[in-house]
């Protein structure tokens, strides 16, 4: 989960877990990138409006960077989908 707003990783961090879901948490886009090979979340959920790099960059650059890897895996159709875009709770 990735999200520049502690209060938003709190909350759906607690309903993840609760649900037994494992939790990696990054702050930023560019912590997100240099976690994303060591711990090959399935799914990534990204704040799409945050300071640096945005979500939808770091999507991108998540394919960009490891098609054949772990993208085309772990990303439906190998790519970005957004399917739903929750305003921020803070």
């Amino acid at each position: 989960m990735v999200d520049d707003d502690r209060l938003n990783r709190r909350i759906l961090g607690g309903i993840l877990e609760t649900a037994g879901y494992a939790v990696h948490e990054a702050t930023s886009g560019k912590e997100a990138l240099t976690q994303y090979v060591a711990v090959q979340p399935h799914p990534v959920l990204l704040d799409v409006m945050m300071p640096g790099i945005d979500g939808f960059a770091v999507c991108r650059k998540m394919v960009e960077a490891y098609r054949g890897a772990i993208a085309a895996e772990n990303l439906p159709g190998g790519g970005c989908e957004f399917s739903v875009v929750v305003p921020a709770l803070g």
